[in-house]
């Protein structure tokens, strides 16, 4: 049974409660002290710090009131008010470790897509030569293989040589 300035305080610090506890993202027990801190700054005249607007009986009426209705769900208005945190990345990089673009050529230093394409194609031969000569080697280096005695020191390591390059 309060009258209109006791029922508008009361409001207003249930406000500010749960705006100060849910920006803290404060557990139910520092609620509870920001909620007492309140209280008690309302209950005790010293102007201009505060104002006696509730008596002691009108505080525990509150903080019943509050423990039975707002402190019984508590964690679902935490859950519900406090902005969820996905990632929190943080980059520590000096001054030594700025990444600075490639600088492109000018345009009339660039090949026009005809000497790509045979820049390209000669590359291309180029590694199929390389290739056949190092099968050409294989094949010769089996041959010596086949050819050459087993138990003879000279040949021994060069077989060797050749199973692990096969």
């Amino acid at each position: 049974n309060f009258d209109f300035e006791r029922t508008s305080t009361m409001f207003s610090i249930m406000y500010w409660v749960h705006t100060n506890s849910m920006a803290q993202k404060a557990g139910q027990e520092e609620s509870m002290k920001i909620l007492q801190k309140y209280l008690a700054q309302h209950s005790v005249h010293r102007p201009p710090f505060s104002e006696a607007v509730f008596d002691d009986v009108d505080v525990r009426v509150i903080t019943r009131y509050a423990l039975n209705t707002y402190y019984r769900n508590y964690k679902c208005y935490l859950y519900a008010f406090t902005a969820k945190e996905i990632l929190s990345l943080t980059s520590y990089f000096g001054v030594d470790h700025i990444e600075r673009p490639i600088v492109p050529k000018p345009l009339a230093q660039s090949m026009t897509e005809e000497e790509w394409s045979v820049k390209e194609a000669e590359q291309i031969e180029k590694e199929q030569e390389e290739e056949a000569d190092r099968q050409a080697l294989l094949a010769e280096l089996e041959a010596a293989r086949a050819d050459a005695d087993v138990s003879d020191p000279k040949t021994g390591p060069l077989k060797e040589m050749v199973s692990k390059m096969t």
